[in-house]
């Protein structure tokens, strides 16, 4: 999972690259190009599923995602032995109970992974879900 800061880098790096076909055309340019598209995917956020990210999700993140279709934003926390979740609410994310019903409903919520250091910020600061 990338942060925003290795994400503006990586981009960077992109633009960098890009422009060195400036400096020799032919082969060189359609290298250069392709080399800062590629690192553009690379940097690109990655949006799946709750189900996709909870079968690959590390001790590391917890997964994002609002609920549909209140929009209420939830978090999937595997962080420790048991996973639990939580919401959103006045600030503040509360652990909640949710069914079976309500779980799997989530599995096909687009989500997305946050690193474990940032889990307890306000989720509108990264963004809507989808557009990194």
């Amino acid at each position: 999972m990338l942060t925003d800061d290795d994400r503006n880098h990586l981009l960077s790096i992109a633009d960098a690259v890009a422009s060195l076909h400036a400096v020799d055309g032919g082969l060189r340019r359609d290298h250069c190009l392709a080399a800062a598209e590629r690192l553009r995917a690379i940097a690109a956020p990655r949006v799946a599923t709750v189900g996709e990210l909870l079968a690959t999700i590390d001790d590391g993140h917890v997964i994002e995602f609002e609920d549909d279709p209140s929009g209420v934003p939830i978090q999937i926390d595997a962080r420790g032995d048991a996973i639990g979740h939580r919401m959103f609410d006045d600030g503040y994310w509360c652990r909640e109970l949710c069914t079976d019903e309500i779980a799997a409903r989530w599995m096909k919520s687009k989500a997305r992974l946050v690193p474990a250091s940032e889990a307890d910020a306000d989720p509108s600061t990264r963004g809507p879900i989808g557009e990194g």
